[in-house]
């Protein structure tokens, strides 16, 4: 029997209710042997009752549950971390439904090639409609072009990472970005990648309380711009290039959710931002050659 691979982190608040997809991936875990952190986020003490007495039924689940106060997802996935015994690691969403076993068999064979980061391909879905799916497939990562489809949706819950280096895998104290800005010290670019073509996570969108759904939360994107420039000072060829399409990004969410503004206003209040010319060069030629589609992202 081959050794346990993989620890999944998963961050948990204001659940009660809408633990369902949480039981599915975790009746799964069990099945196909995987190491589960979770990390309730204490908002409210009905969550706490409703985990507990699920987990509680649940045969077979190598777990261990953290209950504090961390008041972001940053924060909780970084103590999660701390008790992660696997050699490889991913980060679930509870409101989401990873393919379990089509996962498991994308870290099998990561590590058998010696890969120290792999990618799968990812559904995506409305909440409601979880049958009608769109699929975005992964695919190496070889040019400025694909730098920029994985830029326009990472999606690192359909990535796992090697336990390396315990200091570079840490998450900032944020409500959203927090993944950007983890990818950006990952280095994973930088680093050897396994693709695996088929699906390996359903992303819900729209569900419930889902944080990227508050627009109240748009003000921190001027700090994942601040953590991403200082990822930039130090990351060179794709990696640096992959950070740039990232602060693209980035600005562009925050004026589509929170503003409607022309192409010219953003892209002044994008370049404003990029101190590093190289950066703001591979920036400039993106807008521009872009400008047609920033254009309706801004309207809508």
């Amino acid at each position: 029997m081959s050794k346990p691979l993989l620890a999944v982190v998963i961050p948990i608040t204001r659940m009660a209710g809408m633990l369902g997809n949480l039981r599915q991936t975790l009746v799964l875990a069990a099945q196909n042997d995987i190491q589960v952190i979770l990390v309730h986020d204490i908002a409210d003490l009905e969550t706490s009752h409703q985990l507990n007495e699920m987990i509680k039924e649940i045969q077979k689940l190598n777990f261990h549950l953290i209950e504090e106060v961390f008041g972001n997802p940053g924060d909780a996935r970084n103590a999660g971390l701390q008790f992660a015994s696997r050699e490889w690691i991913a980060f679930w969403d509870s409101d989401d439904l990873p393919h379990v076993a089509e996962f498991s068999l994308m870290v099998e064979k990561a590590s058998a090639t010696g890969a120290d980061v792999a990618i799968g391909g990812i559904e995506t879905c409305y909440f409601g409609s979880e049958s009608k799916r769109k699929t975005f497939p992964a695919f190496p990562i070889q040019s400025r072009t694909s730098i920029f489809q994985l830029a326009q949706m990472p999606a690192f819950t359909r990535m796992a990472f090697r336990n390396f280096i315990p200091g570079i895998m840490k998450f900032p104290p944020l409500s959203m970005g927090e993944d950007v800005v983890f990818l950006a010290r990952s280095r994973f670019l930088e680093r050897k990648i396994y693709t695996h073509s088929s699906a390996v996570y359903l992303y819900v969108l729209n569900f419930p309380g889902q944080l990227t759904s508050n627009t109240f939360k748009l003000n921190q994107v001027s700090e994942i711009w601040d953590y991403l420039y200082k990822e930039s000072g130090t990351a060179v060829g794709v990696m640096q290039t992959y950070i740039a399409f990232q602060m693209i990004r980035n600005q562009l969410v925050t004026l589509k959710q929170s503003h409607r503004l022309p192409v010219n206003v953003i892209k002044f209040n994008l370049l404003q931002f990029i101190m590093n010319p190289v950066l703001m060069s591979a920036a400039h030629l993106h807008i521009l050659k872009n400008q047609n589609l920033l254009e309706r992202k801004a309207k809508n």
